[in-house]
């Protein structure tokens, strides 16, 4: 109905063609879909009205923002910025930067306020070198940039959701030692819907599929690993030392003041 009720609100620049192309990507419609030109004073504030209506109704502690390259930053940054002064309390911000690029996803993280973000990286990295028989050096490699990051981010880890593979068609016979490595490593682990029974699927719209109850073949041993991270500390809040580091073998150890873990 918005677009009807005011089409002058929108781009009108065409989907985006070269997906490298940064402005493209945050001036051009996404595959079809109608974009607001956050240029627009009206339409940042209809953007501020709108979240804070949803500040004042449901007072959430987290929200995720979509897509954030796709998005005008000079107006994610004030809309950020705006929530959380309408928020009696912090919320976080976890932004969704489809990128493999620490550097890049670290660069929005700095220039918005986005309190954490989905650790691409590190998801490429494990699929990689654990699933696809690389180097596991990616993954320490990975997780060095975390320096680039602002002091305090927080990085939401995962290894399949509704834009990927599943993880069970990429990892096969390893899908526990994937699993298990990521709920080893820092960060907050994210398991999407399908995980657990181990739904299969490579292209978007099979990653997308229907929930499968029937079966639930990683369930025990994911719910296993979450108990161990909420039993010890180390697990949440260690820092990582790499004691080994080669292309076929990792071990680290999650270390706080009181407790040490080695994996």
């Amino acid at each position: 109905p918005l677009t009807k009720a005011q089409p002058g609100w929108f781009r009108t620049n065409g989907d985006v063609v070269d997906w490298t192309d940064d402005a493209q990507r945050r001036t051009h419609d996404v595959h079809g879909l109608p974009d607001l030109d956050h240029s627009q004073p009206a339409v940042v504030q209809h953007l501020l009205k709108d979240g804070r209506h949803w500040i004042r109704s449901v007072g959430p502690d987290a929200i995720r923002v979509d897509a954030v390259r796709h998005l005008d930053g000079p107006f994610l940054t004030a809309w950020i910025d705006a929530m959380q002064t309408a928020s009696p309390s912090p919320i976080a911000f976890a932004g969704e930067v489809y990128d493999g690029n620490a550097a890049a996803i670290a660069s929005e993280a700095h220039a918005t306020g986005l309190t954490h973000t989905f650790d691409f990286p590190l998801h490429y990295a494990i699929t990689e070198s654990v699933c696809e028989s690389g180097d596991l050096r990616k993954i320490p490699a990975a997780m060095t940039q975390d320096r680039s990051y602002p002091d305090g981010h927080q990085w939401i880890t995962f290894l399949d959701n509704h834009d990927t593979a599943r993880i069970a068609t990429v990892c096969g016979d390893a899908t526990k030692t994937a699993i298990g490595l990521m709920m080893s490593l820092r960060g907050i682990p994210s398991i999407t819907w399908g995980t657990a029974q181990g739904m299969t699927g490579q292209t978007e719209i099979e990653a997308r599929g229907d929930m499968v109850f029937a079966s639930t073949p990683f369930r025990d041993f994911i719910a296993d690993r979450l108990d161990e991270r909420r039993s010890f500390p180390a697990l949440t809040d260690g820092r990582t030392e790499w004691l080994t580091a080669t292309a076929t073998a990792l071990a680290f150890a999650r270390v706080t003041a009181n407790q040490a873990i080695v994996a």
